[in-house]
């Protein structure tokens, strides 16, 4: 019988992330900072600004499919905009579907 180490981690296993009417098999979300670069008097970058951040969904779900409201769906008390939604087949006999989305700073509101 193995034994854990008493310095093993204890991560959390699993997605903690709940949604009335589906089971969410995956969900990433990607963080990517929106900039301007800022050059010098030869073109050189000599600096970037961050003017804001677009985050990106990806969702794999089972269960009753998703219906957006004026575009968008809310996944952990997030609203994003969809940009494709599909079918993925099923798991044990749950239809599974795909869902991909954006978000800035300010949109969707």
């Amino acid at each position: 019988m193995a034994t854990v180490p008493a310095s093993a981690d204890s991560g959390t296993y699993g997605i903690s992330v709940t949604e009335t009417g589906i089971t969410i098999e995956s969900l990433n979300v990607t963080e990517t900072p929106q900039t301007e670069t800022v050059p010098d008097q030869a073109n050189a970058v000599v600096n970037e600004i961050t003017y804001d951040t677009r985050t990106e969904l990806r969702l794999t779900y089972r269960g009753t499919k998703l219906s957006p409201t004026n575009g968008c769906v809310t996944i952990n008390s997030v609203k994003y905009f969809v940009d494709s939604h599909e079918e993925a087949g099923t798991y044990n006999g749950l239809k599974r579907y795909n869902l991909t989305g954006h978000r800035f700073t300010n949109f969707p509101s």
